[in-house]
């Protein structure tokens, strides 16, 4: 396999990649309701934009993928939402007319600047240590690369500005983002599942997620290494 068509299957792969877990790890927006998904199909319309997505992703691996940043799609004023291209440098008129081309509706494409690749991202968030400040007594409860706001959110507890400044000072301010976060809460008590005699049914269910999960990215694991064998 040529080495652009590697890194086409590449950015493809980025783009399915954010719409399974969501536009970004952390975007503010109202989900989609079954009914208004169910109108869409009807209707015959692609709430991903796929088709469009690939001809643009092919348009920027051909001639723009060394100022590349991401792509997320954008459904905060637009349910049908808007496909996001950000990259590091400003692109041409020329090319940015030659992407416009590419969209046809219901689809909206919206370049933009932004400071970061997500691949910087991505590896900002490997550095953080998730018990790097339990000594001080500061939970981090989550973290994770947001394509939306370009930076690494980091959620905290107890969140306070004192607590917030030694996490900007131990990673640098300039590429995360210090928020209040909450204590993740199972979706059912070992009570609960007593009273509701589901214990093994429990058990069978978690371990049966937790295989999916590991399968799921342990695919992704395998996937990148055969790409670029």
């Amino acid at each position: 396999m040529r080495i652009s068509n590697k890194i086409y299957l590449f950015f493809s792969f980025l783009v399915v990649f954010s719409l399974l877990l969501g536009t970004s790890a952390f975007a503010e927006q109202e989900p989609i309701t079954r009914e208004k998904l169910e109108e869409w199909e009807e209707q015959g319309i692609d709430p991903n934009h796929t088709e469009v997505s690939e001809n643009l992703l092919e348009y920027v691996n051909e001639h723009l993928s060394d100022i590349f940043a991401s792509m997320h799609i954008d459904r905060s004023e637009r349910e049908l939402g808007v496909l996001v291209f950000s990259f590091i440098e400003p692109v041409s008129e020329e090319h940015a007319s030659a992407m416009k081309q590419l969209v046809s509706s219901p689809a909206e494409v919206e370049l933009r600047q932004v400071q970061y690749k997500e691949a910087e991202l991505n590896a900002k968030t490997a550095e953080i240590d998730l018990n790097q400040f339990q000594e001080a007594g500061i939970s981090i409860y989550r973290v994770g690369p947001d394509v939306t706001h370009n930076r690494v959110e980091i959620a905290i507890e107890p969140y306070n500005e004192e607590n917030a400044r030694m996490i900007y000072d131990y990673y640098g301010s300039e590429m995360i983002h210090v928020v209040e976060g909450e204590q993740p809460m199972l979706l059912l008590t070992e009570q609960e599942i007593e009273e509701s005699n589901t214990d093994e049914v429990g058990e069978v269910e978690l371990k049966e997620e937790k295989s999916t999960i590991s399968t799921f990215f342990s695919s992704i694991v395998d996937w990148f290494r055969n790409l670029f064998k």
